[in-house]
């Protein structure tokens, strides 16, 4: 019978070997923690057409986007506060205040997708979940 510490050299002996072995191809690296993370937003089919939707990170207005469009954004990693409003340019003059922010937890590296919905209480973000 082996005791736990023999069983545990063992374990240690395998895995050092393996690291070794040429025919296990390396993991990727881990992303620098000074990483940019990746926003992916999109629109939804209920938000209304004729309105442009406005994308605001960190409460500074990030992108703005059409019917049917989605936009790719660079956000620091970490914490973000991410919110969105129908665009206060043309038809939707009455619009254009952002709703209460959404906190978003980013590491480095990481993409996270949400996309634009419309409801009774007003436009926000839902996150995407693959």
């Amino acid at each position: 019978m082996r005791s736990p510490l023999a069983l545990s050299m063992l374990f240690a002996c395998t895995l050092a070997s393996a690291a070794n072995d040429p025919e296990i191809p390396p993991g990727p690296p881990a992303p620098s923690p000074l990483a940019a993370a990746r926003l992916m937003v999109g629109r939804d089919n209920s938000a209304p057409n004729a309105c442009d939707v406005e994308l605001f990170v960190n409460s500074q207005l990030a992108a703005k986007l059409a019917p049917e469009q989605s936009v790719t954004l660079s956000v620091p990693n970490g914490e973000v506060a991410l919110s969105v409003a129908l665009s206060s340019a043309g038809y939707c003059a009455q619009a254009g205040i952002p709703g209460s922010n959404q906190s978003a937890i980013l590491k480095p590296g990481e993409t996270r997708q949400y996309q634009v919905m419309v409801d009774t209480t007003g436009v926000f973000l839902s996150p995407l979940v693959d």
